[in-house]
């Protein structure tokens, strides 16, 4: 805001297309103001941001507060950012000490200062030496490798919910299975620990990545064949391939227009959207448990691995539901439109499911009466999704005649026990 507020007052129009501006036109050299004009902006606390020296900027944000409260805030951001590098210093530090000192949860303290001051003169050494640039490439660096760590923290995120929910016995994910396949067995060779007894061998699997990879489309086709028939399968298949190969052909006309990468970008989440939305249509028919943005997270990030997983899914494992009935997320809370096809259906989800979905014991479910849909509890049986009343407390049942029974029971001297005549 200040920066725009220079340049209107000024009069200088900044260069959209290279992302820079005329400081000598705005009447700034070397980081200060040297025109009469910029003079007296600088003096009411407005500055040409652009135009100063990167240590003064943050300072010249506080100015506009005035002169009294611009000192104070200034003091206080010292202090907040001596703080704030002092504590990133010290936990680098600990850090490097525990792994040096083979995990010891209490390194020695000598030690921990050595690599503080070890981290701040490779620091020092760098600003030195390579100024500003040596700086940039840094702080580029360090976010290339922050990258990575923060798709595993999500990923990681999501499994310990998942885990909690299935620990803690929750209706709707236990009566629902999951994928055949899992997007991170490509690490242990398409051969877990776990195989599902329909997930097909390695062999397949790698097949069906690497034309994943290259041809999603491919991919796509046996899902949306199922889903919504042949013709508008290929009607799908063709969309998902046009969005993805007009991504890799705007980055490669950046050389003629540097703003397609940008266009490129947008195809990109097109295709993932797209991507989305048949496979949260897929995890509805199969019965399979998940939800849109884990969805949409795993398109985006693992779009070969999401494709596959798929395609694996929908040639080797039948349909639960078919795509044209009523769809309520659980098995057992699926309506359908008569008894006798909702006992079949049940079954079927239960056959497919297993071992990874939970069996409803024997006669536990009946059909249910004529008019009614659904399944309701067989007599005598509690239905489960109904919330559980209190129990009532425990009596002990009365010795049996001639018996003294246990001591706490035994009525003391000159007082008949309950039950006795």
């Amino acid at each position: 805001k200040m920066e725009r507020t220079s340049e209107l007052a000024l009069g200088v129009k900044p260069d959209y297309l290279k992302g820079s501006i005329d400081c000598a036109a705005m009447g700034y050299e070397g980081g200060a103001p040297v025109s009469t004009e910029a003079k007296n902006l600088a003096d009411i606390g407005i500055y040409a941001i652009a135009c100063r020296n990167h240590g003064d900027r943050m300072y010249d944000i506080l100015e506009p507060y005035g002169k009294d409260m611009a000192v104070f805030l200034k003091v206080i951001s010292l202090i907040g950012v001596t703080l704030y590098f002092v504590t990133s210093s010290d936990s680098g530090s600990y850090v490097d000490d525990t792994i040096s000192a083979g995990g010891l949860q209490e390194p020695p303290y000598i030690q921990r200062i050595y690599w503080a001051f070890t981290e701040g003169a490779c620091a020092c050494a760098l600003m030195v030496g390579g100024g500003a640039e040596a700086l940039d490439a840094l702080r580029a660096v360090s976010i290339d490798a922050g990258f990575p760590y923060t798709i595993a923290i999500m990923c990681m995120c999501t499994a310990l919910w998942r885990a909690l929910k299935w620990d803690t016995l929750d209706p709707v994910m236990h009566s629902m299975t999951r994928y055949c396949t899992c997007v991170w067995d490509f690490s242990e060779g398409f051969m877990p620990g776990d195989p599902h007894p329909k997930a097909p061998g390695p062999s397949v699997r790698l097949t069906s990545l690497i034309m994943a990879i290259f041809f999603p489309g491919y991919s796509v086709y046996p899902v949306c064949e199922k889903l919504y028939g042949a013709t508008m399968g290929v009607v799908h298949a063709v969309a998902v391939s046009v969005f993805f190969y007009l991504w890799i052909i705007l980055h490669i006309v950046v050389v003629a227009d540097k703003f397609a990468p940008f266009i490129g970008w947008t195809l990109y989440i097109a295709f993932v959207t797209y991507a989305t939305v048949i496979r949260i249509k897929q995890r509805e028919c199969w019965n399979i448990y998940g939800f849109g943005l884990e969805d949409f997270f795993v398109c985006m990030v693992l779009y070969p691995m999401a494709l596959s997983q798929m395609e694996i899914e929908a040639k080797f494992v039948p349909m639960t539901f078919p795509p044209n009935e009523e769809y309520v997320e659980g098995a057992q809370l699926k309506t359908t439109e008569s008894p006798q096809k909702s006992v079949e259906t049940s079954s079927m989800t239960q056959e497919v499911a297993q071992p990874y979905v939970q069996p409803v014991p024997q006669g536990y479910y009946a059909a249910a009466p004529a008019g009614m849909p659904g399944m309701v509890p067989a007599p005598g049986m509690m239905d489960p999704m109904q919330p559980m009343q209190p129990m009532q407390p425990m009596q002990p049942m009365p010795p049996a005649p001639g018996q003294p029974g246990p001591p706490y029971m035994q009525a003391p001297p000159g007082v008949w026990p309950v039950g006795t005549a």
